[in-house]
């Protein structure tokens, strides 16, 4: 079980529109890459299928490289053995970059939540448009709050492989290949319409 300090830990990461994505560091072991069973799942071909893991020991919070082709970096240097983040630290996976913050898990700079999602007035909006089914707009509304898709199987009693292929299912009808894409159209869903 997390400690409270473990709780208050979480990456600030920014989709194509400038919009940050707040994901809460929410187990030891939280595991960043290319792979869709990793607790961060990066779709860029320079991200390792399991690129880095951050954990907690000893009241302090570590990154470790797993060996990844193009790197992880802590504030612009590569890391080759576990390194101790701090609040405000830059991380680089490869081409994608992220801020290590540390804040209360119910107040993110005055938001409330752990996420940013601007749901649509009419929450069928969005999923009529693109012919959602039931189970996807549920599912959608996990993966958008930044759970894994593990953590969205367990939470709906499904198989991680259903939970995998329902996501994909979402990808495909909306025409996205990443839950930043995603959740940048998502966002943006009212203004186009």
């Amino acid at each position: 079980m997390l400690t409270l300090s473990e709780k208050n830990w979480f990456l600030e990461g920014y989709l194509d529109d400038g919009q940050p994505w707040i994901i809460p560091i929410n187990k030891n072991s939280f595991i960043i890459g290319r792979r869709d069973d990793c607790d961060l799942t990066l779709l860029s071909k320079n991200v390792s299928r399991r690129h880095a893991e951050i954990y907690f020991s000893a009241n302090k919070i570590y990154i470790n490289d797993l060996k990844s082709t193009n790197g992880t970096f802590v504030n612009s240097t590569r890391i080759n053995t576990a390194t101790i983040l701090n609040d405000g630290d830059t991380l680089h996976f490869s081409d994608m970059k992220f801020k290590v913050i540390l804040k209360d898990a119910n107040i993110i700079d005055g938001r409330s939540g752990t996420y940013l999602i601007k749901r649509p007035e009419k929450t069928d909006t969005f999923i009529g448009y693109f012919g959602l089914s039931k189970r996807e707009e549920e599912i959608l509304y996990n993966i958008l709050e930044g759970k894994s898709t593990k953590a969205v199987a367990d939470l709906l009693f499904i198989s991680e492989g259903t939970a995998k292929n329902h996501v994909l299912n979402i990808f495909k009808k909306v025409d996205v290949h990443s839950r930043f894409e995603l959740l940048a159209l998502y966002n943006n869903f009212k203004d186009k319409k």
